[in-house]
């Protein structure tokens, strides 16, 4: 086993970098100004040596390593300059040496970013050290040409977002102020700002004022301040012109993705503006939202007159019909591939509400896409999800499919990534200008799903309810003593009473492995005999409801 010793190992960087050589197979070993392991009886012991300290320090600490190290080992450094620390290696290291200098920090640190590799010296160690990070995007330049471009990447972009939060601090507005009038534009530039701020500003001092490059591009951009303002609007709108010629096609690539951000923050904000009102927010009766989901969409058919407010989930649902925002919710209970919806019915379990009336709505499943290239993540209602199962498995196999709150979130997931696919109404991907890829993608032709009426056993019904005729069923829940016969008992009861049962199901009470909540649909109504014969076998029994299925 290989040993890694980490000087600054108790820092966030040090920290990401000793958890990945760990997985690795490495043994880590960690030098920091509060550790017992000095850098002197470390770096003798070790393979690797990584410098993981602030930027001021770290030709210092290469100084002292290199002395120090193997004349087998590996020095690398990962500060965000380059120069000055390979000059460092180059004149102090006893053994190989390298410069890295990951360009993320250690929040973010995963496979797929980008790392720039300054090479030095030793040809064995390269070769190891690439293979190691070879999920990463390796970039290899010189260290005068990294310093050169983190002038403008680094040093330039920070030094503009720290002078404009100067600015704004010195107009004193408050930000809340602020952000009551912000463009989706400004909202983005305010996003990064905040997040440069939230940084150690010594780290974002030493990136700028220790590369020399930087320090030159700023005084460039200190003059260009002047000339542009000194200027006024013919100079501006020349400068202005000139790099829009310079950045040309570019230009065209980043509308396109800043359109993308600017669509999610907008999402992000009506989905804000919805949760910050929705306890102001009252109607006839509650749907899970957004718009177009398939409870919506089945709502508007069977109560097209009714004013609905939308919910995020069933628990929302229920919130608003306890605290008196609506008269009812509207929901989906059961579908024909699928079968019961769980979470409704648990939550039914709890005997507070019944059922005042369901209806059969046929879906129709779409494929839907922005890009019809490739197809790698794929986002749906877990319903909807287990309906579509075999389409998934036989087109898809391969893909990353993530379960969402309902078939309209689906859509706005898939607008955020890349390569990515929705299941929903055609309706929703029409309105969000999706293409359909496939159609009627159900496991089964004939997909049902049944929704519900529901309302608190307190409450008084006013609903006019789409169509005159239908079955009636009525829906019971209850609970059984555990002893053999208990539920053959049961079912005894219904049969002498010549009740036709079309549903029984089971669910774990969540208590013990043997404690289960029984749930019964039955034709008909209940009348006094039957209620009374099933209680006295029963530990816990309630009605759900007896209602009309809506033909």
């Amino acid at each position: 086993m290989k040993t890694l010793g980490i000087i600054g190992g108790e820092g966030a960087m040090g920290k990401v970098f000793a958890d990945f050589f760990q997985k690795q197979g490495y043994e880590v070993l960690i030098v920091d100004q509060e550790t017992e392991l000095s850098l002197s009886d470390a770096v003798p012991r070790c393979d690797i040596i990584l410098v993981s300290v602030p930027i001021s320090k770290t030709v210092e600490i290469i100084a002292e390593a290199g002395k120090k190290m193997r004349s087998d080992a590996l020095l690398i450094d990962i500060a965000s300059i380059k120069e000055k620390p390979l000059l460092a290696m180059k004149t102090h290291c006893q053994g190989d040496y390298l410069a890295l200098h990951p360009m993320f920090g250690p929040s973010n640190f995963s496979s797929g970013q980008t790392i720039i590799f300054c090479e030095g010296k030793g040809e064995k160690w390269r070769k190891e050290i690439k293979n190691l990070f070879s999920d990463f995007h390796l970039v290899e330049i010189s260290a005068k040409e990294h310093d050169q471009k983190m002038a403008l990447i680094q040093g330039g972009e920070h030094f503009l977002n720290v002078a404009f939060a100067k600015l704004i601090t010195e107009y004193n507005y408050s930000l809340a102020d602020l952000k009551t009038v912000e463009s989706p534009v400004y909202q983005i530039q305010m996003a990064l700002l905040g997040r440069i701020l939230g940084q150690n500003k010594n780290l974002y001092a030493d990136i700028i004022f220790e590369n020399e490059e930087a320090r030159r591009a700023i005084s460039r951009f200190s003059e260009i301040i002047s000339e542009l303002s000194e200027g006024g609007k013919e100079g501006f709108t020349k400068a202005f012109q000139e790099s829009q010629d310079f950045f040309g096609d570019f230009c065209l690539d980043a509308q396109k993705e800043s359109d993308a951000l600017i669509t999610f923050l907008l999402e992000q904000k009506k989905q804000s503006i919805i949760e910050k009102k929705e306890e102001d927010i009252t109607g006839d009766i509650a749907v899970l939202g957004p718009a177009f989901t398939w409870s919506d969409l089945a709502c508007q058919y069977f109560f097209p007159e009714e004013k609905k407010i939308f919910c995020k989930d069933f628990s929302s649902l229920f919130t608003a019909l306890d605290e008196g925002r609506v008269s009812a919710a509207f929901l989906p209970i059961e579908n024909t591939i699928s079968g019961t919806v769980r979470p409704v019915w648990n939550i039914l379990a709890s005997g507070k509400y019944h059922i005042l009336s369901a209806g059969n709505f046929s879906i129709s499943h779409v494929f839907a896409v922005l890009e019809t290239e490739k197809v790698e993540h794929i986002f749906g209602h877990s319903e909807a999800l287990a309906q579509c199962s075999h389409f998934l498995q036989k087109h898809y196999p391969k893909a990353h499919i993530a379960a969402v709150s309902s078939n309209s979130q689906a859509l706005l997931e898939a607008k955020k990534q890349k390569n990515s696919a929705a299941i929903c109404s055609r309706k929703a991907a029409l309105l969000h200008g999706f293409s359909l890829l496939h159609e009627d993608i159900a496991n089964h032709a004939e997909n049902t799903t049944r929704f519900a009426l529901i309302q608190k056993k307190s409450s008084h019904s006013s609903f006019a309810q789409k169509g005159k005729s239908g079955n009636i069923v009525t829906s019971l829940c209850f609970e059984l003593p555990n002893r053999p016969g208990a539920l053959l008992d049961i079912l005894q009861i219904f049969s002498d009473a010549k009740k036709n049962l079309v549903k029984l199901e089971s669910v774990s009470t969540g208590s013990q492995f043997s404690n289960y909540r029984f749930f019964v649909d039955m034709e008909g109504e209940i009348d006094i005999y039957l209620l009374e014969n099933l209680i006295k076998k029963t530990e816990i029994l309630f009605s759900l409801g007896t209602y009309l299925i809506w033909k």
